[in-house]
């Protein structure tokens, strides 16, 4: 059975992989992985103003690693900042990562640590 993901917005959050344990796998995102293009009007008017989002230049490294990762999560944990930020950068994670049956939970961590080891 393979790992399930859990994708964080920042590299630091993904270097703390042993914090969520080991029966994870964690990547990060990076900040954003796509937006609207910057040379179109990047709306779709005739399809009722549907946004249409392209891979940010310099991304594709990322979104390519994030695919790796995801490779065989059947279960992905979508856990960028709890911002409105964060959820933009969760819902275009969740459609370059569509899969049929994988299952995507969006999670909020306010804040990562380890648990202190006890005092000599």
């Amino acid at each position: 059975m393979s790992k399930p993901l859990v994708v964080v917005e920042s590299r630091q959050g993904a270097h703390d992989q042993e914090i969520p344990g080991h029966d994870y796998n964690v990547a990060a995102t990076v900040g954003h992985i796509k937006d609207l293009p910057q040379r179109e009007m990047g709306i779709d008017v005739e399809a009722g103003f549907t946004p249409q989002y392209t891979s940010i230049p310099g991304k594709q490294k990322v979104i390519q690693a994030l695919k790796q990762a995801a490779a065989d999560a059947e279960d992905v944990y979508l856990a960028p900042d709890p911002d409105r930020e964060g959820e933009a950068i969760a819902w275009h994670t969740a459609e370059v990562l569509k899969k049929k049956g994988r299952r995507f939970h969006r999670v909020l961590f306010h804040e990562l640590t380890r648990t202190p080891s006890a005092t000599p």
